[in-house]
């Protein structure tokens, strides 16, 4: 019972650790102050990790991921793509730029954004924000080759009179949506299993530790014939590690008795050492 109460809170403390590391940009995101981008202006937005706003202006795509599933033969099972969109923040004086990431089956509401975005920019609507998205979620870093693109939508458009210009406004980061709710709750799940875990495996420990220690200096009758018990440390501690057949081997050698008469003995260990 201590060796499985061991080895599963083993198996539940991996399984934490695993499942934690998948999703720990989630967490700190849920876990930090949001700021409102219509709202707080920091000094430097890359040290943002939460924000919670209404988006009611996008400038349309500029980038598409497709992620493709394929069967063992090759064959394309399931396809699915990701949008990405530009985000203008109105800081004070200065506009800064912005991704956000969505899945396509969600991009309808951004598609209507950025066309009436485009309405009002071009003076065919004379109000912006009928139509909001709220958002929660945060900032990630945008990867390479996503930010190459963003920085050629605004080079397209002539957007920037220098790279320099380029590189201060538009900014290598993308609002990617995280329910901070369901993540925290999460994460406090996890966290209780990580608990039971610990406390699984130090039980585990202590009982195989108690078990052996508590047997010292006692007697142990085999067929019999009485033994201390401090003569059976070794076996008592292969026993514990699982290690049976060399715990056979060692009592065969320790008494002089047969192959199978040992056997039978270490499969009721603990009837012999237990007390």
């Amino acid at each position: 019972m201590k060796s499985f109460c061991r080895n599963f809170g083993m198996v539940v403390l991996v399984l934490v650790i695993i499942m934690g590391a998948f999703a720990w940009r989630e967490y700190i995101i849920a876990f930090s102050e949001p700021i409102d981008i219509n709202e707080d202006y920091p000094e430097d937005y890359t040290k943002v990790k939460a924000v919670e706003t209404d988006i009611y202006m996008l400038l349309g795509g500029f980038a598409k991921d497709e992620m493709t599933t394929k069967n063992k033969r090759g064959q394309i099972t399931s396809q699915s793509y990701d949008y990405y969109y530009v985000v203008p923040i109105f800081a004070e004086e200065d506009t800064y730029y912005v991704g956000i990431i969505v899945d396509s089956e969600k991009s309808a509401p951004y598609d209507r954004i950025s066309e009436l975005s485009w309405q009002y920019l071009s003076g065919e609507l004379d109000y912006l924000g009928e139509e909001v998205i709220d958002f929660q979620g945060g900032f990630i870093k945008m990867e390479d080759e996503v930010y190459e693109q963003f920085k050629k939508w605004f080079i397209d458009r002539g957007y920037f009179d220098s790279e320099e210009e380029l590189n201060e406004h538009v900014l290598p980061l993308v609002l990617e949506t995280v329910n901070y709710e369901r993540v925290r709750a999460t994460a406090f799940k996890l966290a209780g299993a990580l608990l039971m875990s610990i406390i699984m495996i130090i039980v585990g420990f202590w009982s195989s530790h108690k078990k052996m220690v508590g047997a010292a200096n006692e007697i142990i009758t085999i067929n019999g014939t009485s033994y201390p018990a401090d003569n059976f440390e070794d076996i008592n501690r292969l026993v514990q590690t699982g290690k049976t057949d060399k715990a056979v081997k060692e009592l065969q050698r320790l008494i002089n008795i047969g192959e199978a008469e040992a056997s039978a003995v270490i499969q009721r260990w603990h009837t012999y050492w237990g007390r």
